[in-house]
């Protein structure tokens, strides 16, 4: 039996805790295209922008998959979620999803975003953790 539960361990070593569902919150108004243009500059990462849909694509590098960034309104769907919001002046919001495997490389990816237009991501949580700033 014990053997049993080591291999259970051993084939699951990838797991992780980082949340599959992100936002990204910005007081500032943040297009689509602004988040697309930060990574013209980026060597290691490329976006695909489909201004209409509201939505960026940010590939994370040849064995990664990618971040999806789609604009949505200053409404989470639930009065609390809503006025977290509100009491920090959020007017971008950002539905955002990674694959949590590829947690680091999207973490590194995130930061180029908040490096360059402000504002922040947190998990689709309910605490609203993880964040990177």
């Amino acid at each position: 039996m014990k053997n049993k539960s080591k291999l259970k361990k051993i084939k699951n070593p990838t797991k992780t805790n980082c949340p599959k569902e992100w936002l990204y919150l910005n007081p500032a108004e943040v297009t689509p295209r602004q988040i697309a243009e930060v990574f013209e500059k980026e060597d290691r990462f490329a976006a695909q922008l489909w201004e209409e849909a509201g939505v960026v694509e940010i590939e994370l590098g040849e064995n990664a998959k990618s971040i999806d960034m789609e604009k949505t309104g200053a409404d989470l769907g639930d009065e609390d979620s809503n006025q977290y919001l509100m009491e920090r002046n959020i007017i971008s919001v950002y539905l955002v999803t990674i694959v949590p495997e590829d947690e680091r490389i999207a973490y590194e990816a995130m930061r180029c975003v908040t490096a360059s237009l402000g504002g922040y991501f947190c998990g689709d949580t309910e605490d609203f953790t993880p964040v990177i700033k």
